[in-house]
Parts: structure tokens; C-alpha cells; sequence
């Protein structure tokens, strides 16, 4: 199986494992272009992404169901971060395992 990891922040780790957010962002770099593209034609296919919220043997974690690759235009800034104008947009389907929630508010 392939499997995507990514490390999220705790606000976007609960909104995902709530249920709130379906999609995740990321900018439209070389450094994702690289993980996300196999070739000019071709997509690299995941079968789950397996996020993480920090760092260290008991950080909670959750894997759900890849849906696929889209990209996102004009997505509004957050945090007073600047306005990113184009990213790639992930899909996210069920979650199918959690691990090590207790310290996460839903």
C-alpha cells in the first residue's frame, strides 16, 4: 500500500477528524510537486494518508481513504499568512483508524 504522511497543526488535525474539513491544502511547490506528480502525465496514487498532529511516539494520528488529486484556485489566507493564488487540493475520504486522540478536543 502507499501511504501519504503529513503532519498537520492541532487546529486542522481536529477539524479533519471531526469531520468539518473533506479537503487539505498544500501550495504548489517543487518540493510537493515532486511527492505528488510520478511524471509530466501522471499522478503519484496514495491509497490512505496517514496525518499526524506533532511530533513523538505518542502524537495522535489518524489515516483515511485517498480520494485524489485536484488543484484549488484563490485560496483566502489564513492567519495573516499570505494569499496563496493557486494549490494543490487533496481529497479526503473515511477515516478508518485513529490512535492517541485523548489529548484532541472534536
Amino acid at each position: 500500500m502507499k501511504v501519504l504522511h503529513l503532519t498537520l497543526k492541532k487546529h486542522w488535525f481536529e477539524l479533519i477528524l471531526s469531520g468539518k474539513k473533506k479537503t487539505e491544502y498544500r501550495e504548489i511547490k517543487p518540493y510537493w510537486n515532486k511527492r505528488f506528480i510520478k511524471n509530466k502525465e501522471e499522478f503519484n496514487q496514495f491509497d490512505y494518508i496517514h496525518f499526524t498532529n506533532g511530533y513523538g511516539s505518542d502524537k495522535p494520528y489518524m489515516k483515511i481513504n485517498f480520494r485524489g488529486f485536484d488543484t484549488s484556485d484563490n485560496l483566502p489566507p489564513k492567519n495573516n499568512e499570505p494569499f496563496i493564488e493557486r494549490c494543490w487540493a487533496l481529497k479526503l475520504g473515511e477515516i478508518f483508524e485513529v490512535g492517541n486522540i485523548k489529548a484532541v478536543k472534536l
